[in-house]
């Protein structure tokens, strides 16, 4: 007959204590998903990551730091590849009370953090370090193309500061399509080092009409450019990649906005009427004649447009 051991049935015990006293998997009590803001994008612009975080433990959760170890990191790698190592530390984050049943996100700029000038598909996933538990809950992962516009224009500047050699930098002009959508990029980046300082959308798009670009006495771009039907827009942006001025003007009759540059290198825009989106038109009530009615329309009635 087959008897069992006292040992036996200490193991078993330690065992059935392990599982009924283990605290419940942190996944049970947070929820974290991942969502980027788009899936495809230029080289060097913001690649927006935000991580939505869901308290369903039925009590306050801390997310803070513990053994110097911060709450939020992500792990990014090139799909068929490898990791891709981050410039630096994870993001640091303040500490954060996340009461019962509280929903709260959070949007970091990858680039900011990451390389991602390297054209090609990436893969990303969000770690929320759960430090009542010592675990880190993964996310559901993203994946995401970079890859580059054509080039419409470009030209280099100078960058004199006090006590310096003169530096150079590069301002650029890009077209970028997505789906049915064409997009203007801009990018500036510093020539000795190849470091790029700005890359951003300026807006739409149509190439009916090519961009027209130049740069002013401060060395701030110009860029002016079709962006619907009969709408041009005029941004200047700084060497530093700020945008200072934006403005949008519209075709009045034979007269169409364009871009002058004066000798002393100013810019203006000639033509056209500066238009304002929040101007409504109400159109006049128009009548029309009696003979002017469709047929079947009765003689009572004066339609009005």
């Amino acid at each position: 007959m087959f008897r069992v051991r006292p040992a036996f049935f200490a193991v078993l015990i330690l065992l059935v204590a392990a599982v009924v006293l283990a605290p419940p998997q942190a996944s049970a009590q947070l929820q974290v998903t991942l969502d980027l803001n788009r899936s495809r994008f230029v080289a060097f612009e913001p690649v927006q990551a935000t991580v939505t975080i869901a308290n369903r433990a039925g009590k306050d959760i801390i997310l803070g730091e513990a053994n110097g170890r911060n709450w939020l990191s992500f792990n990014v790698e090139r799909i068929g590849g490898d990791s891709v190592l981050p410039y630096g530390a994870a993001p640091r984050l303040k500490a954060h009370v996340l009461g019962r049943g509280e929903t709260i996100r959070e949007t970091i700029s990858l680039g900011r953090y990451y390389p991602l000038g390297g054209l090609g598909n990436y893969s990303v996933r969000a770690n929320v370090y759960f430090t009542e538990f010592g675990q880190h809950l993964v996310s559901n992962v993203r994946s995401f193309a970079v890859t580059d516009g054509s080039l419409l224009w470009s030209d280099k500047i100078g960058i004199n500061k006090p006590g310096q050699p003169t530096s150079y930098r590069e301002m650029s002009l890009l077209s970028f399509q997505e789906d049915d959508r064409m997009t203007l990029y801009v990018r500036i980046r510093e020539e000795r080092t190849g470091r790029v300082l700005a890359t951003y959308a300026i807006g739409r798009l149509v190439l009916q009409q090519e961009p027209q670009a130049t740069l002013d006495q401060e060395s701030n771009l110009h860029a002016f450019f079709l962006t619907g039907p009969k709408l041009y827009r005029h941004i200047v942006i700084d060497p530093d990649g700020r945008k200072l001025s934006e403005e949008i003007f519209e075709t009045r009759n034979a007269s169409v906005p364009e871009l002058r540059i004066a000798t002393d290198r100013s810019v203006r825009v000639a033509g056209g009427l500066l238009y304002d989106p929040n101007q409504v038109v109400t159109p006049k009530e128009v009548v029309r004649r009696l003979t002017d009615r469709p047929a079947g329309v009765p003689n009572d009635e004066v339609p009005a447009q």
